[in-house]
């Protein structure tokens, strides 16, 4: 069982992981019913999919918000929200966090996959239009607005 390949929510994602690790397990507790491959496949799916498990909740705990700001620390969401609308909409009025028009620049936020890359987002995905809204701001808050002459100006 792995995961399918779509831009889900990072609570529908941390259940994909939870299902995915029930199933690893139970293909380990019945092994002997199973192909060697699928029992070694198995393995190394449970610890990868269990370390990502970690890193999921870990951001969904960072990300339970009381209104605009993380209890946990000063990122302004709904600044962000805003600067994605103006770099990402399309003239559409909301951001578009998976968006790739093949102009080097990903996601909501419009990352080079060199910034993405040198500011830890590859721990996320390997280019920002495949991360959720939540990664690529908490990649972006790290990050001086500078990077968006345009759309972080005002913020």
């Amino acid at each position: 069982m792995v995961m399918p390949k779509k831009h889900f929510t990072l609570k529908v994602q941390v259940k994909w992981q939870q299902k995915i690790i029930r199933h690893d397990k139970w293909v380990l507790h019945t092994r002997s019913t199973h192909h060697h491959s699928v029992v070694k496949f198995a393995k190394r799916q449970l610890k990868w999919t269990t370390a990502e498990l970690r890193e999921s909740l870990s951001v969904l705990q960072a990300v339970s918000y009381s209104g605009r700001y993380l209890q946990s620390s000063s990122i302004c969401w709904d600044c962000w929200d805003r600067v994605a609308i103006c770099e990402s909409s399309l003239g559409t009025g909301h951001a578009i966090w998976n968006i790739n028009t093949g102009n080097t620049f990903y996601g909501g936020l419009q990352f080079t996959i060199t910034t993405w890359n040198n500011s830890g987002g590859n721990r996320y995905a390997d280019r920002a239009d495949h991360a959720t809204r939540e990664q690529q701001i908490i990649i972006a808050s790290n990050l001086s607005l500078s990077n968006w002459p345009v759309c972080g100006a005002s913020y």
